[in-house]
C-alpha cells in the first residue's frame, strides 16, 4: 500500500470582529416578550425617575413617615445599597445620601422599628459565601431623623451570633410580649473543605438587643459526638412567617434545599412549659416534601421559599411553595406546587398541587426563587406573581391571575409582565390609587446579554373594583403590627391576610400597609389578631382580637384606613394613633 500526501500552505485563522461575534451570539428579548396591553400595566419607570438603576433587592419603606412609599435598592447581590425618597410633588423617586455612616456592603438588608420609637432601624445581613470580599456577621443600625433626613448608626453588640451563612432573617414576635424577635435561616459553611449545614437560629428582641432562644427550636441544635456536629441541621435557604393554626402565634416555614425536606415549625405551648416553644410538623403536615421521594435520601426539592395565604378564601391557611428543577432532574424531586389547606386540625394538612413550566424543548430548568401574594386586579381572589430566574432565555416572571374557580392562570405574557431573571419583586402603591403597583428588579445571572434594570409597573387594570389597605398602628404590640393576621368579611366572603413584609431567601421587603380587593362584593368589618397577649375572663392570656366596624366609610372613595390597637379606626394614612 502506497501513501500518498499532499502539503499546502494553510489558510492564515481570520479573528471575528466584536460585531460579528455578537451577530452569532444567541439573541432574545430581556424585557416583556411583547408590550402587552397598555389598560393592564404600564411601564413607568422613567417618570419615576428610575431609568438605568438597578436592584437585585429591592426595599420599599416609608423611611421618614410622611406616607409615601421611599426606596432602597442593592443593585447587585453583595453591593452597596443606593437610596431614593418619593417627592410627591414631582411623582419622582430621587436620590438621597446614604443614610448609613459608611460604605458598606450587604446581601439583604432589613428595616423595622425594633426599639418602639417609629423610626425604621436596619439590620444588614451578609451571606458570608466565596462572593463577599469581607465576611460579616449580622449587624444592627438604629434609625432616626436628623432634620428630616434619615440616619442609621450601628448599634455595637446587637447581636450574640457570630459569623453564619445567614440566606434569611425574618422579624416576628414568638412570646407576643411586644418586642421584634428574629429567625436566623442558616444555609452551608465551608469546614475542611466540605459544605456542611448550619442550625437555624431563634433570637429573643429587646428593643435593638437580642438573646439566643434556639434551644426552643426543637432538636435543631442537638449535637452528635460523629463527624456531622449538629445532625437535624439542614441548609436552609428562606424562611417566612405564618400564623397556620390562626392562634395568634407565629409559625415558622423553612425552605431547604439539596434534596433536605422542608420544616414546619409551629408555635406551640403546653403545661409542662412555661415559655412557647417549636415542633417541627413538617412530615407529619405534608410540608416538608411530597410523596414520590420521601423514602429515599435526599429526595426533597431545592426549595426557594414558601409563604402563605388563604387564596380560596375557606378559612384554612394556604402555601405557595418555589423549586429549583430541571428537565434531567428524576420525577421524584419535588416541583413548585400550592399546598392547600384541608383541615382545621393540628397538625395542619395540605392538599399538595405540583406546577412545571415545560416548554417541550427537552431542555430547561425553572428556578421560582421567590412568590409574592397580592391581589392585583382587585376582584376578591388573591393572584401569585413568582420571581422564575436564572436560567435565560426561558426563566421569566410569572403572573398567576387566579379565576373563580380558584384555579390559576399565567398571564404575564399578555399583561406585559414575563421579563427575564426577575429579582427582588416588591407591591407598592406609588401613585396612591388604591391599586397595588409592581417594581421588579432584573439580574444578568448565567448570561451577559442583559443590562440589569428596574422596571416600575403601574397597575391601570380596568376593572373598577374597590380596594382598601390597612395601616396597623401598635401601642403594646410592635408599632407597625407585624406579625398580626387580618381578616376582612364582606357580604360574600372573608378574607385572611398576614401582616409580613420581609419574606423568602435574600429577602426584599413589601410596602406597609396589608391590602385587600373587594370585587363585587360590600365590606362589613376587620378584625385584628394583634401580635400581643391581653387577659381575658377567668384570669387567661390571649392574643388580642379587636374588630372594627366598616360602614361608616365609603370604601368606594376611601383607599386607606389605619387602624389602631385600641380598637378606634381613621380614614387614611397616620403616623401613630391618638
Amino acid at each position: 500500500m502506497v501513501l500518498v500526501a499532499c502539503a499546502s500552505k494553510p489558510k492564515p485563522v481570520r479573528v471575528l470582529t466584536v460585531e460579528e461575534q455578537q451577530q452569532r451570539e444567541v439573541t432574545f428579548v430581556a424585557g416583556p416578550s411583547q408590550e402587552g396591553v397598555s389598560t393592564f400595566f404600564k411601564d413607568e419607570t422613567n417618570s419615576l425617575g428610575l431609568t438605568g438603576t438597578s436592584g437585585t433587592q429591592n426595599y420599599a419603606v416609608d423611611f421618614d413617615l410622611d406616607g409615601h412609599t421611599d426606596l432602597a435598592v442593592l443593585p447587585d447581590h453583595y453591593s452597596i445599597p443606593k437610596f431614593f425618597r418619593f417627592q410627591p410633588k414631582v411623582k419622582k423617586f430621587v436620590p438621597i445620601p446614604s443614610p448609613f455612616e459608611e460604605v458598606l456592603r450587604a446581601s439583604f438588608l432589613l428595616f423595622y422599628d425594633f426599639d418602639g420609637d417609629t423610626i425604621r432601624d436596619c439590620i444588614v445581613g451578609t451571606l458570608n459565601q466565596k462572593t463577599e470580599l469581607t465576611r460579616y456577621p449580622l449587624r444592627m443600625f438604629k434609625g432616626s431623623l436628623r432634620k428630616g433626613r434619615y440616619v442609621l448608626t450601628e448599634v455595637k453588640d446587637a447581636f450574640p451570633t457570630k459569623i453564619e451563612p445567614t440566606a434569611s432573617v425574618i422579624p416576628l414576635d414568638f412570646d407576643l410580649d411586644g418586642k421584634l424577635d428574629l429567625f436566623l435561616a442558616n444555609w452551608y459553611r465551608k469546614e475542611g473543605g466540605k459544605n456542611v449545614a448550619r442550625p437555624d437560629r431563634l433570637l429573643k428582641g429587646d428593643g435593638l438587643k437580642f438573646l439566643d432562644v434556639s434551644n426552643l427550636l426543637g432538636n435543631e441544635h442537638e449535637t452528635s459526638r460523629d463527624d456531622v456536629k449538629y445532625p437535624n441541621a439542614m441548609p436552609s435557604f428562606a424562611a417566612s412567617v405564618c400564623d397556620i393554626d390562626q392562634n395568634g402565634y407565629p409559625d415558622i416555614l423553612v425552605s431547604n434545599s439539596s434534596g433536605f425536606p422542608d420544616k414546619l415549625w409551629m408555635n406551640l405551648k403546653d403545661s409542662r412549659r412555661k415559655s412557647v416553644h417549636y415542633v417541627d410538623v413538617g412530615v407529619a403536615s405534608g410540608f416538608a416534601q411530597d410523596g414520590d421521594g420521601i423514602f429515599a435520601p435526599r429526595g426533597a426539592g431545592n426549595s426557594f421559599y414558601a409563604v402563605c395565604a388563604d387564596y380560596n378564601n375557606d378559612g384554612i391557611m394556604d402555601i405557595a411553595k418555589g423549586e429549583l428543577f430541571h428537565s434531567y432532574d428524576p420525577e421524584s424531586r419535588d416541583r413548585s406546587a400550592i399546598l392547600s389547606g384541608s383541615s382545621f386540625d393540628y397538625p395542619p394538612k395540605f392538599i399538595r398541587t405540583e406546577y412545571h413550566r415545560d416548554d417541550g424543548s427537552g431542555n430547561w430548568s425553572q428556578g421560582d426563587r421567590r412568590g409574592v401574594w397580592e391581589d392585583l386586579n382587585q376582584d376578591g381572589l388573591i393572584d401569585l406573581v413568582v420571581e422564575n430566574s436564572g436560567f435565560p432565555p426561558k426563566s421569566r416572571f410569572v403572573f398567576f391571575e387566579q379565576q373563580l374557580n380558584h384555579a390559576y392562570e399565567d398571564k404575564a405574557e399578555i399583561y406585559g409582565l414575563d421579563l427575564v431573571n426577575p429579582s427582588g419583586t416588591v407591591t407598592m402603591d406609588w401613585n396612591r390609587d388604591g391599586k397595588p403597583d409592581l417594581l421588579i428588579g432584573q439580574s444578568s445571572l448565567r448570561t451577559e446579554s442583559i443590562q440589569p434594570r428596574l422596571y416600575a409597573f403601574q397597575n391601570e387594570f380596568p376593572s373598577q373594583y374597590p380596594s382598601v389597605r390597612f395601616f396597623l398602628r401598635g401601642k403594646k404590640a410592635n408599632k407597625f403590627g407585624i406579625g398580626a393576621l387580618v381578616i376582612l368579611k364582606t357580604s360574600q366572603d372573608t378574607q385572611r391576610r398576614m401582616a409580613i413584609e420581609s419574606f423568602g431567601n435574600l429577602p426584599s421587603q413589601v410596602s406597609e400597609g396589608v391590602s385587600f380587593g373587594l370585587g363585587q362584593s360590600e365590606a362589613k368589618f376587620v378584625e385584628v389578631r394583634w401580635p400581643i397577649l391581653t387577659k381575658v375572663k377567668g384570669g387567661k392570656m390571649m392574643p388580642l382580637l379587636k374588630s372594627y366596624n366598616l360602614s361608616k366609610y365609603d370604601l368606594s372613595k376611601v383607599h386607606e384606613i389605619t387602624l389602631c390597637e385600641n380598637g378606634k379606626s381613621y380614614e387614611g394614612f397616620r403616623k401613630s394613633c391618638p
